[in-house]
């Protein structure tokens, strides 16, 4: 499986790029990362050093990975996600909605992701963004996550008016998911207000250092979310492929999001693991 959220090489950000971020022996991250739940993760290969986090939330990006992603998370006590993420949504093969349908059905707990849209994307196969494939696939995967009553994790870029529109269309016809997580949240910060507004769906705003803190532009922007994000509706996540970057990821982003909201680290990782527990137990309870 790639990734295509972050960099081929999946490496966690470096100290400038976290900026908050001090130094630590690796007891200490493993002790502070295991306060955490990774609320998207990409890290579905098995580990040779097993991970320190609460839990980790495990996304799909095509059809094939769907396998993977079922024995990983019974394997581990994980939470699975099975979608068809944008990059690869004009690749869906027929019946793919009654498949993806048949394996919600069999993990009732897992989440519809990783799915979405994104303008800045441009297919190997047709060197174009296939936006209206996009669409479409996004479309009906919030519909049967509606249908399952499962939360979503969204990929979003450049399309966050998109995005919010269709939201708002389907609350109002009382056709939205229970939950919708905005995964590493890159879109104008005004927009947050938005989301927070639909009422009849639950909108989270995760971030990542893989995503919000690689240069300064992003941690700007970072800083003005966290000033919109009401702390019950803050996530943290890895967003990474390799299962060994993700304590430090995780400690990284937690650690920042903390320093920027002027909070002990400690209140963060209680915050945001109660919000993305709270979330899980929608999809059970729904």
């Amino acid at each position: 499986m790639s990734c295509p959220c972050h960099s081929s090489s999946g490496a966690a950000p470096s100290s400038e790029m976290a900026g908050s971020v001090v130094t630590e022996t690796p007891a200490a991250t493993r002790s502070r990362a295991g306060l955490l739940i990774d609320s998207h993760s990409h890290a579905i290969e098995p580990a040779s050093t097993p991970l320190s986090v609460a839990q980790s939330v495990l996304m799909s990006v095509t059809e094939s990975d769907w396998a993977a992603v079922a024995q990983r998370s019974t394997s581990t006590g994980d939470e699975g996600c099975f979608g068809l993420h944008p990059w690869r949504a004009h690749t869906a093969a027929a019946g793919w909605e009654d498949r993806l349908t048949l394996i919600l059905e069999r993990h009732p707990s897992a989440w519809v992701g990783e799915i979405g849209l994104d303008k800045a994307a441009r297919t190997a196969e047709t060197k174009k963004c296939e936006f209206a494939a996009q669409k479409s696939v996004f479309e009906a995967q919030l519909r049967i996550a509606h249908h399952l009553g499962r939360p979503v994790s969204v990929h979003c870029v450049r399309a966050v008016g998109t995005v919010y529109n269709l939201l708002e269309l389907l609350a109002k016809a009382g056709a939205a998911p229970p939950v919708v997580a905005m995964h590493s949240y890159t879109g104008a910060p005004e927009f947050i207000d938005r989301f927070l507004k639909l009422g009849a769906v639950d909108v989270y705003f995760g971030f990542s250092a893989a995503i919000n803190l690689v240069d300064q532009r992003r941690r700007e922007n970072l800083q003005a979310c966290l000033s919109r994000v009401p702390l019950d509706r803050l996530l943290v996540e890895s967003d990474l492929l390799d299962a060994t970057r993700v304590d430090d990821a995780m400690v990284a982003i937690t650690e920042a999001c903390a320093e920027l909201r002027g909070l002990p680290f400690e209140a963060v990782a209680a915050a945001t693991t109660d919000n993305c527990r709270r979330a899980l137990v929608a999809s059970v309870d729904s």
